[in-house]
């Protein structure tokens, strides 16, 4: 079954709204109508029954006038055939003298009876033969503060029960009318409403690969369809940058690999080409070892960085001593130092101890130097150092080299970017090692920063949470 649109689901949920309202607000119409009508019968059979009383108490002999019935007619005007009377003795027997309409079906209630004789007016609700019931009024009628006489005030109910038959008939023919109203009503806001929405939908379908530089237009008011427009105008700005720099990364790596690959082809044709003497070959296979060698390097590093954009590094959770890890990375790095005549120094305050992958640690130190070392002139000076600030570990590594324009600053931390001048494939990088760093201290919930300006060296500051909260 397929299923309702957003459309038809608003259409349907404000039309039932809509009906559960009319359908409260018409039950209590009809209840406020019933119990209107039924105190208008009470107070109409009251005030008859009190005029009728008055008119009896009048006479000093206590008869009854002889134009009685002209005096109800006159008092009760049109409405006198749809009441009927009776006037009895204490013992229920009829008075002969008052004009008695009682339908004789109609029986008295005895619990009337006795509450009138007690002196007390009672309402009652009796079934006749007939289909409707009649509502009667019993009442004392008092002379000398004895009750000489009963009086029965009584009228059908049929005008009540016609006026809520019509009232419900009026319902029913309204009711449905007025939902299906609601109904179309609730389809045309709900079309007028998802216009945007269809919009959105017809030029999200457009946008592909080809074409992420579109976006969705929308007005600019502050409502949900514009921040829904706004959101999805953010999410398609980083697709195009991820599918820009996903282009760039497969472009970089491609050439990154051909380079060794085209040296590696280059020398071995060149090989194969005469007969050489043996101490050649193996200059040759000691190239290609290296070339191999630089390969394997650039195939581990993307590989990491995969992982990394995947959540899948697998940072292990260890005591690590920062202070022995600086000493081994300065130890490992010296020999590159001294072959360029840089002075590698580390310094730390005290051992700090920290939860994390000793391994990857160990990396994320080798690179920095190495890369500080590498874009530092002879004489200069490379420095380690290690603090404690707060609930942070913080890894200095400052360098007295080239340093780095503030405009590129941000740029050296991307996959294969190197700085123009000063920094080429020369040096023997691939221009993945800040960003593995990157990833590597994120990793590990950190966070780097960088302060250098042109000619007066680098300085990157590496923070790492002491309490590690590793997934």
């Amino acid at each position: 079954m397929r299923p309702l649109s957003l459309r038809s689901k608003l259409t349907l949920w404000c039309a039932s709204l809509f009906g559960i309202m009319l359908f409260l607000i018409w039950g209590v119409s009809y209840e406020m109508l019933s119990n209107g009508l039924a105190r208008d019968v009470d107070a109409s059979l009251e005030s008859v029954g009190t005029a009728i009383s008055k008119t009896l108490n009048e006479p000093p002999s206590g008869a009854l006038p002889a134009d009685l019935e002209a005096m109800l007619r006159e008092f009760l005007g049109p409405e006198f055939p749809e009441r009927f009377f009776q006037l009895l003795d204490p013992l229920g027997r009829s008075d002969p003298q008052f004009p008695n309409s009682f339908p004789e079906e109609l029986s008295p209630d005895p619990k009337a009876m006795e509450n009138a004789v007690k002196g007390i007016r009672t309402f009652s609700t009796i079934q006749g033969e007939g289909p409707y019931p009649s509502r009667i009024l019993t009442l004392p009628v008092i002379q000398g503060k004895r009750v000489t006489q009963i009086l029965q005030v009584g009228m059908s109910l049929e005008g009540v029960y016609l006026a809520r038959r019509r009232f419900l008939l009026i319902l029913a023919i309204l009711g449905p009318v007025a939902v299906l109203l609601a109904g179309g009503g609730g389809w045309l806001l709900a079309r007028w409403a998802l216009v945007p929405v269809d919009r959105m939908v017809s030029t999200a379908r457009r946008i592909g690969g080809t074409n992420l530089e579109e976006r969705i237009n929308h007005k600019g008011i502050d409502d949900e369809l514009g921040r829904l427009a706004r959101t999805l105008n953010e999410m398609l700005e980083r697709l195009e940058s991820s599918f820009r720099q996903t282009r760039q990364f497969t472009a970089d790596a491609a050439h990154e690999l051909r380079t060794p690959l085209t040296a590696l082809k280059g020398e071995m044709e060149m090989a194969l080409r005469s007969v050489r003497d043996p101490l050649e070959y193996q200059s040759v296979i000691a190239s290609n070892l290296e070339e191999i060698e630089h390969l394997s390097r650039l195939v581990e590093d993307l590989l990491l960085l995969s992982r990394a954009d995947a959540g899948a590094l697998g940072i292990a959770e260890e005591d690590v001593d920062l202070q022995a890890l600086i000493t081994e990375a300065v130890r490992r790095a010296s020999v590159l130092a001294e072959a360029r005549s840089v002075a590698l120094t580390a310094e730390t305050s005290s051992p700090v101890p920290f939860t994390g992958d000793s391994r990857r640690l160990l990396q994320i130190l080798l690179n920095l130097v190495d890369n500080a070392i590498k874009f530092t002139p002879a004489g200069g000076q490379v420095m380690v150092n290690l603090n404690r600030e707060g609930s942070w570990a913080v890894i200095s590594v400052q360098d007295t080299g080239i340093g780095i324009p503030p405009e590129e600053q941000e740029k050296i931390f991307q996959r294969f970017y190197r700085v123009q001048k000063g920094r080429s494939r020369d040096t023997g990088g691939t221009g993945l090692g800040l960003c593995i760093v990157r990833s590597l201290v994120e990793a590990h919930r950190g966070h780097i920063e960088l302060e250098s300006s042109p000619g007066n060296g680098s300085t990157f500051r590496i923070f790492l949470p002491l309490v590690q909260q590793i997934q």
